[in-house]
């Protein structure tokens, strides 16, 4: 991610180019897997891409389990490295929903050892990341425009920055900038992005499609 963010940094210095960017993270994603990021016109999943460039040589956060009855806890056996969270399924409607089911995932399936009880299996964050991106499977999950939970007693806020649409083999997005909504499409825009209008106006449904194409990527920064 370092290497992107450093080409973005020379592109508004006008020292080089985004294609210039792009290209070298690509060269670097193929080197380290090639079969996973193929050269040519194979395609690759963003969110794979996502998971690659949003890894963390640390812990980002842990995850174990607490019985709901006696309070047996297991000891951390789930560390999370990356910033990306995978919503698997339809049951969290929103990604605030998702990032909650996260923190305290209810009645998993598995029992206390101690009693036979349900237990839960609680995240907790290592480090306070800058930003989370959500890996979206499932076409009914919403955008929130927000997202946000307690850290022992600081509330720590998140706010929309971005969605990746996918669809018929492309990839398009929206900005948040300023709480304005931007629009790209490279095949249609090329380097321009289009003015939408104000994130206000939008509707967490409003977010979640894009011309016909369903949610791959929402990512948040922290305010």
């Amino acid at each position: 991610m370092n290497v992107l963010a450093s080409g973005f940094h020379r592109a508004s210095q006008n020292q080089g180019t985004l294609e210039s960017a792009r290209n070298k993270v690509r060269h670097l994603l193929h080197q380290r897997s090639s079969d996973l990021f193929p050269y040519g016109h194979a395609g690759t999943p963003i969110i794979e891409m996502a998971e690659q460039l949003l890894r963390s040589d640390n812990i980002i956060a842990s995850s174990w389990l607490i019985c709901m009855r006696c309070k047996n806890e297991n000891d951390r056996a789930i560390d999370l490295q990356t910033c990306v969270i995978q919503c698997l399924d339809d049951s969290a409607c929103t990604t605030a929903a998702c990032l909650q089911k996260k923190l305290i995932n209810q009645h998993p399936s598995r029992r206390c050892a101690n009693c036979d009880s349900a237990v839960n299996q609680i995240t907790k964050f290592e480090v306070i990341p800058k930003i989370i991106v959500f890996a979206i499977n499932h076409d009914s999950v919403k955008v929130s425009r927000k997202i946000c939970f307690n850290n022992e007693e600081t509330r720590v806020i998140f706010g929309l920055k971005g969605i990746v649409y996918t669809g018929d083999f492309h990839y398009t997005a929206r900005v948040c900038v300023d709480g304005n909504v931007w629009f790209h499409d490279g095949m249609v825009t090329g380097k321009i992005c289009k003015y939408e209008d104000k994130l206000s106006a939008f509707t967490d449904s409003n977010l979640s499609t894009c011309n016909g194409k369903t949610l791959s990527l929402v990512v948040y920064a922290q305010k």
